[in-house]
């Protein structure tokens, strides 16, 4: 249960760091969606949204959890 916990701060870290890291940022989401934690998730979702390209695999991966998330 420990190890999510850093996962989640280590990847929440590297998202938000400068340059911003979108694959842990999707990392990050696959996290709060484990979590059912919708508004973290959306958090992330968008923060993919803005800092990675829109045909990148992470854009697309990141797209393909939140429709799924959303149902």
């Amino acid at each position: 249960p420990g190890l999510e916990a850093k996962a989640e701060a280590l990847a929440s870290r590297l998202a938000s760091g400068d340059p911003p890291h979108a694959p842990a940022a999707l990392l990050a989401a696959e996290i709060a969606v484990a979590r059912t934690d919708q508004r973290t998730a959306a958090k992330w979702f968008q923060h993919i949204r803005t800092h990675a390209p829109p045909g990148d695999i992470v854009a697309v991966r990141a797209k393909m959890l939140e429709a799924k998330f959303l149902l």
